[in-house]
């Protein structure tokens, strides 16, 4: 599609995923390392250990579960800093 015909405000519907099981794997896993976030190893292992074979964008969503698993606590540390969850009242 041409850049002078796309429309700034379009998003396409996007297929619903339920992911949770990933979440679940991050945690058997561990979700981060003594040494920073899950490795491509660590899951190699881990999907040898348990029997199961996990997609490439599986393993990436792991991967990235784990990173920013690491930088919310690195960001937890300061006594200041936001919630990283946005409050939303009943209404």
């Amino acid at each position: 599609m041409r850049k002078d015909r796309r429309d700034p405000g379009y998003e396409p519907d996007m297929p619903l995923v339920d992911a949770g099981y990933l979440i679940n794997y991050l945690f058997e896993v561990g979700p981060t390392l003594d040494s920073g976030p899950v490795t491509h190893s660590e899951l190699r292992a881990f999907q040898a250990n348990v029997g199961i074979v996990l997609q490439p964008w599986e393993t990436r969503m792991i991967r990235s579960l784990s990173c920013d698993y690491l930088a919310e606590s690195h960001r937890a540390l300061d006594a200041n800093a936001p919630a990283p969850w946005k409050f939303v009242p009943d209404l």
